[in-house]
């Protein structure tokens, strides 16, 4: 599948318990999702050779990095 979309961040603030009302301790929390735009299938054939081979001649039994 291929997605677009962006990343965004929220920040929360809480309050954790036990604390006192006159010096409260809190806890700053950032949450990180995605807002997608588009999601699309990607259609993809597979070779006459029967092998799925990459643009760049890498099989997929071969290591990304």
């Amino acid at each position: 599948i291929e997605v677009e979309g962006s990343l965004r961040s929220r920040e929360q603030t809480f309050e954790l318990k036990g604390s006192s009302k006159k010096n409260p301790e809190t806890k700053t929390v950032r949450s990180w999702f995605i807002r997608a735009e588009s999601i699309r299938k990607l259609d993809r054939a597979e070779r006459a050779n029967g092998g799925a081979i990459a643009a760049d001649g890498a099989t997929p039994d071969d290591v990304p990095f």
